[in-house]
């Protein structure tokens, strides 16, 4: 009896032990820590293959012009899109990479002149820096006072305007302030000097003949470029605009590539305006003999 008590005690431990035994761990799950993945061209991300032997795992890129990959080091190379692959005991794990070009900062659009000051007849040229100047709209306030067209500025009469470039929806504006001309006074002839009639430009030669602006040299520091650089593109022979989202780089409309000025075809001088390229005084024609006021317009 007793030997029958104890083979039952026995059996039912051995069977109390099988059900109340732990089962064996299920294996881990392996996955990619990432199955899509965006950057833009020359950033580096990192994917790995989890619960996976990172030594035995091999990495590969379906286009390696767009993305790299070396030991999942994810690379942007080019604007596109491409699969990185692990493979880890004859097993793909795959992971959908998009790159993207990166994104150029605006040049800042600015007027190269927000004041002017003239006198009436002058021209003066201003430009709107980094804009496609085909596409600047250029308007003034008053056209009596001061007119405008690509950027050169004339000044018609004395008095105050404003010059307005449109880009891209948006306005940029510069104040232009006209300056009469000096009166003759030569109906005064007691007080004013007879050469010039109180202008004081006689005296401007002082005896030497030579034209009081240009002092003999024919030409004059052109008023339209800096350097002799064409001042839309401001020599470099290109510029930028907008198609879509990306800032692509144009032929300058203006100087069409030659980057130089389209006045002084890049010498930085002009004729000068008052004697014509003859660089002779225009009251004593050279030769020396005018009255001389020395600038003050009094005898």
């Amino acid at each position: 009896m007793t030997k029958k008590l104890l083979s039952l005690l026995l059996i039912l431990v051995i069977v109390i032990g099988a059900l109340t035994a732990v089962p064996a761990q299920a294996a881990s799950k392996i996955s990619l820590s990432k199955t899509s993945l965006t950057l833009s061209v020359g950033d580096i991300a990192g994917i790995k293959l989890n619960n996976a032997d990172a030594s035995k795992v091999k990495w590969s890129s379906s286009n390696k012009d767009v993305a790299s990959v070396t030991i999942g080091i994810v690379k942007g190379v080019k604007a596109g899109k491409a699969t990185v692959t692990a493979t880890y005991n004859n097993k793909k794990y795959t992971c959908a990479v998009t790159v993207k070009a990166k994104a150029q900062a605006a040049s800042k659009i600015s007027l190269s002149k927000t004041s002017i000051t003239m006198t009436v007849g002058d021209i003066k040229g201003v430009k709107l820096n980094n804009a496609d100047a085909s596409k600047v709209n250029w308007s003034s306030s008053d056209k009596k006072i001061v007119t405008v067209a690509m950027g050169l500025i004339k000044a018609k009469k004395a008095g105050k305007a404003t010059v307005t470039a449109k880009y891209n929806n948006k306005k940029y504006t510069c104040t232009v302030t006209v300056k009469a001309k000096a009166q003759t006074n030569s109906g005064n002839s007691s007080k004013y000097c007879s050469a010039c009639g109180g202008t004081g430009d006689c005296g401007k030669c002082t005896g030497s003949g030579k034209c009081h602006k240009c002092h003999g040299r024919k030409k004059i520091t052109c008023n339209y470029c800096s350097g002799g650089k064409c001042y839309s593109c401001g020599g470099k022979g290109y510029v930028y605009k907008y198609v879509g989202k990306l800032h692509s780089k144009y032929t300058c409309p203006t100087c069409h590539g030659k980057r130089t000025c389209q006045y002084c075809k890049g010498t930085r001088y002009t004729k000068c305006s008052i004697c014509k390229g003859k660089g002779k005084c225009t009251l004593c024609g050279g030769s020396g003999n005018c009255k001389s006021c020395r600038g003050t317009g009094k005898k």
